[in-house]
C-alpha cells in the first residue's frame, strides 16, 4: 500500500492519495511509517519551503501520540493530499532539467547589464 501511495504522490493525484491513506491505515498501517513516507516524497522533489513546515508540523503532530486514532488519520490524510496536490508539475520538471542541463554545458542563464 505505501508503494501505491508513493506512486500517488508522482501522478499529483489528491484524492487517490486520500483512498490510500485510509485503506492503509483501515488495515493497520503504522503511521509514523506513512508519515515518514510523505517526508521522503517531500524531500525527494524540489519543495517548497511551506511543503517542508507542513510535513514537519504534522510529524510532530503525529509523535506526540496525544491524537486519537481517528484525528492521526485526518492529519495522515491532509498532509498526504496537501503532498499529492503540490507535487511538481511536468512542467516544472521539464523546466528543471533544462535549466540544468544548459548549466551543464556551461551556457549562461541571464545577462548582467555590468
Amino acid at each position: 500500500p505505501l508503494d501505491e501511495l508513493e506512486k500517488s504522490m508522482n501522478a499529483k493525484d489528491a484524492g487517490m492519495a486520500k483512498d490510500l491513506v485510509n485503506t492503509y491505515l483501515a488495515r493497520g498501517g503504522e503511521i509514523l511509517s506513512l508519515m515518514k513516507l510523505l517526508a521522503k516524497c517531500v524531500l525527494r522533489e524540489d519543495a517548497e519551503f511551506h511543503t517542508y513546515q507542513l510535513i514537519d508540523a504534522c510529524m510532530n503532530i503525529v509523535r506526540r501520540g496525544k491524537l486519537s486514532a481517528e484525528s492521526a488519520r485526518l492529519v495522515a490524510i491532509a498532509a498526504a493530499r496537501y503532498v499529492a496536490a503540490h507535487s511538481p508539475t511536468d512542467r516544472a520538471e521539464l523546466q528543471t532539467f533544462s535549466i540544468a542541463s544548459r548549466l551543464e554545458r556551461g551556457e549562461t542563464l541571464y545577462a548582467s547589464d555590468e
